[in-house]
């Protein structure tokens, strides 16, 4: 492949020896794709389908591939990543505005993925499918990079367990009605336990997050303890269980996991005190390093008559 002089060595020639200027045009378009390589990029979801209020995480992994330093800063001091957000009817959603963003160098060679909360910033808690690409700006041509275009969808599903609880004392809000709501919410390959909390004067949602895989083979199980925490017991998949609660601020404040055993299988015990705890089963951590095998002797090491 030709160098950029090159070319435009070539595109001299083309006038000095009188072809008309479309012959030029066409020399330019040939160098195009070296300025479109500045930057290479991409958008990713962590999922095709959202429960409705559910955050909305997207991934921009970006390279430089200019062949230098560059400082990203946005036009007129503005973000450098943007998006562009679509319903069903191509029509662009407004945005409340991206965080400030601090400009940085970003290093030759290298590659940066950015997270972003869009739910954030753009309504999307709409039941119906959306279209998402992102918009980088590069500061030495002025130009934007347009990522990748993805679709997404926001879809909701009634709660089969629900709990309406007066928030209390030493929480923000204290005396209020607050709503303890749990979802199975249904996707392509599998199903998710779904926390939503939600006031329940005004029904506005207040949060709603994903609490972790839940086998449809049993059923799940919920109480409240005597200080209005949730306490749930799910199976996650089979012979795992999923413990988690839930404080009365809608914060998640423990999940545990438990593995049956031959001779038993985790419950959720409320005892009298007001107290929940998990009886049966053996606690797993899935985090933990897996014990190492025990070698096993070679015949000369047996003793005499094994």
């Amino acid at each position: 492949m030709k160098s950029p002089i090159s070319f435009t060595a070539s595109a001299t020639s083309l006038f000095k020896w009188g072809y008309p200027a479309w012959c030029f045009l066409l020399v330019f378009i040939a160098l195009t794709p070296l300025a479109q390589g500045q930057f290479a990029t991409n958008l990713s979801l962590p999922k095709t389908n959202f429960l409705s209020h559910e955050p909305l995480m997207a991934t921009v992994t970006l390279s430089n591939r200019s062949g230098g330093d560059i400082v990203m800063t946005g036009s007129a001091l503005a973000n450098w990543l943007t998006f562009e957000v679509t319903d069903v009817n191509g029509r662009s959603l407004p945005s409340i505005g991206l965080a400030q963003q601090k400009p940085f160098i970003f290093k030759a060679g290298t590659t940066i993925a950015e997270k972003v909360r869009v739910s954030d910033h753009y309504g999307v808690t709409e039941l119906g499918a959306y279209g998402i690409t992102a918009n980088i700006y590069h500061p030495p041509t002025k130009q934007f990079y347009t990522s990748n275009r993805l679709r997404f969808n926001v879809m909701d599903a009634k709660p089969f367990w629900e709990q309406p609880i007066g928030i209390p004392a030493g929480f923000p809000d204290a005396g209020r009605i607050r709503r303890y709501s749990l979802v199975l919410f249904r996707d392509v390959e599998r199903s998710n336990m779904y926390f939503r909390f939600t006031d329940d004067k005004s029904a506005q949602t207040l949060a709603t997050y994903e609490l972790g895989p839940c086998s449809v083979s049993v059923d799940p199980t919920a109480t409240l303890d005597s200080d209005n925490k949730l306490h749930t017991l799910f199976m996650a998949m089979p012979k795992l269980y999923c413990y988690v609660i839930i404080a009365p601020d809608g914060k998640l404040k423990k999940r545990e996991y438990y593995k049956m055993t031959e001779t038993s299988r985790p419950a959720m015990v409320a005892s009298g005190d007001g107290s929940v705890s998990i009886q049966g089963g053996l606690f797993f951590d899935p985090s933990a390093p897996e014990p190492a095998k025990k070698k096993s002797r070679p015949v000369s090491e047996r003793p005499p008559g094994l």
